[in-house]
């Protein structure tokens, strides 16, 4: 179950998501996500399936059969190669930016999956401070310290049966994204 402060995370993430380069070119990529996304946080991503996001979000008729037709995991590559690449400039600007929340949130599609995922990540948050191997040692204020490394990535909704899907590193998705683009 989610907080009120990374419901509020994640549709910041969301609208963020959607004003930006790599998806508002695309109104189909656009309410693909949206539609996910108001999902799991209303609490319905059981009903996110194939044919709900090909009737609901992509519009398609009520006969369509998205076991035959493609439509929708082309969508959902689309969408996954498109979040990626969003994911890796929106966290270098928010990192770096001064419009900055307590809590950000970085949203991800994983293959296999149409339920989306989300990691939070706490800007707020001070890293621990280096230790180095001499204990006499004392650390000078005016030394950088090493940055904490990121949260592991939170699902929406973790599945009633105890299996819990491994998550791909959020620094791994930009890479994927870029493999994807110089093979299309």
């Amino acid at each position: 179950m989610m907080t009120s402060e990374q419901h509020s995370a994640v549709e910041r993430a969301l609208d963020a998501a959607v004003c930006s380069t790599h998806l508002a070119g695309s109104r189909q990529l656009c309410d693909f996500l949206t539609y996910i996304v108001t999902k799991v946080l209303s609490g319905e991503s059981e009903d996110i399936k194939a044919y709900s996001i090909a009737v609901d979000a992509l519009g398609r008729d009520e006969s369509c059969d998205p076991q035959n037709s493609a439509t929708v995991r082309v969508a959902a590559g689309r969408l996954r190669q498109a979040l990626a690449l969003h994911n890796a400039q929106y966290s270098a600007d928010k990192v770096s930016g001064d419009d900055r929340h307590p809590l950000e949130a970085i949203i991800h599609l994983e293959p296999g999956s149409y339920i989306p995922t989300f990691e939070f990540v706490d800007l707020n948050e001070q890293p621990a401070a280096v230790v180095g191997d001499n204990d006499s040692q004392s650390e000078l204020p005016d030394e950088p310290s090493l940055p904490a490394p990121p949260p592991a990535p939170i699902a929406a909704d973790l599945p009633t049966d105890g299996m819990v899907k491994p998550v791909v590193p959020w620094i791994v998705l930009p890479i994927i994204g870029a493999l994807i683009a110089l093979m299309s």
